[in-house]
């Protein structure tokens, strides 16, 4: 099984309340129990790809053999993590990752950016999509350079569709390798 890690925005939320649920965002996206209104207005698109919440500490297999490799939310409310270890724990879940794909929604994804550059560094495969419908193409040839560090990128209307375009791309990566050596 491919371990995938999923870069790409986590979501936006959408206001607080005084229920004291404001420091914090659920990993699983949902809104408050009590009904207050908070939560994200930015969809969760890697659901769209895996098909349920990943949660982390549980293996979560999709899409014919992949494995979710990250990244999970974390802030200061779950999984007793701190919110300051965030981009070490990124960094080892892209290390620990055999192939990264990447969903760039906004031309402000600095984390996204980041690990894009560090899974490169590590010499894992790095797929970047590019969504259509909010970033021009005009956009897009500003961030040149994360196009180059990509191994392969493409633009398109929703991250289903690229994740679709990146299995297709690492099958035919990973058989041209066993066919003709680590050189491709």
């Amino acid at each position: 099984m491919t371990v995938v890690y999923l870069a790409g925005k986590m979501g936006s939320g959408n206001g607080a309340c005084d229920c004291g649920y404001a420091e914090s965002r659920p990993h699983d996206w949902v809104e408050h129990e009590h009904g207050c209104g908070t939560g994200f207005s930015e969809g969760n698109w890697r659901l769209d790809i895996v098909g349920e919440q990943p949660i982390l500490g549980r293996i979560t297999t999709f899409r014919s053999g992949y494995t979710y490799g990250g990244p999970w939310y974390i802030d200061r409310s779950n999984h007793g993590l701190e919110i300051d270890h965030v981009a070490g724990r990124c960094m080892g879940w892209v290390r620990d990752s055999g192939a990264v794909f990447a969903w760039i929604s906004a031309l402000d994804a600095h984390g996204t950016f980041a690990e894009i550059g560090y899974a490169k560094a590590l010499g894992k495969p790095v797929f970047v999509a590019f969504d259509r419908d909010r970033i021009s193409e005009d956009q897009e040839r500003e961030v040149w350079f994360i196009r180059q560090l990509a191994d392969e990128h493409c633009s398109v209307r929703n991250a289903g569709t690229a994740f679709a375009i990146f299995t297709h791309w690492l099958a035919a990566r990973n058989a041209a390798r066993l066919t003709y050596g680590s050189r491709w």
